[in-house]
């Protein structure tokens, strides 16, 4: 019984975590894509919720790489991404794919 009370403690933790962290991440992107994720970021970029994670995660490994430049966003891009580990960026593709 005090293992599975352990368990259930444990989910709940980590689920709670989870939300804290990727909400903290995604801060960062609200304050150009806006709090859904339904503006374009300086009247230029694609509106980031209508995107598939798979398309999200990919544009977002271009700007920490370098590859991607879209409408002259990718210096700024970069910057925000830099820190980003590649579990983030699913992260944060999972929880704006919420956001619609």
């Amino acid at each position: 019984m005090n293992k599975i009370i352990l368990l259930v403690f444990t989910i709940t933790l980590s689920s709670s975590l989870y939300a804290k962290d990727v909400k903290e991440l995604f801060e960062k992107c609200s304050a150009c894509h806006g709090d859904k994720a339904e503006e374009q970021a300086f009247g230029k970029s694609k509106i980031i919720n209508t995107l598939s994670k798979e398309d999200i995660i990919k544009a977002l490994k271009s700007y920490k790489d370098g590859t991607k430049d879209e409408v002259g966003l990718g210096r700024i891009m970069e910057s925000q991404v830099y820190y980003l580990e590649e579990n983030d960026m699913k992260d944060l593709a999972e929880y704006i794919s919420t956001l619609k």
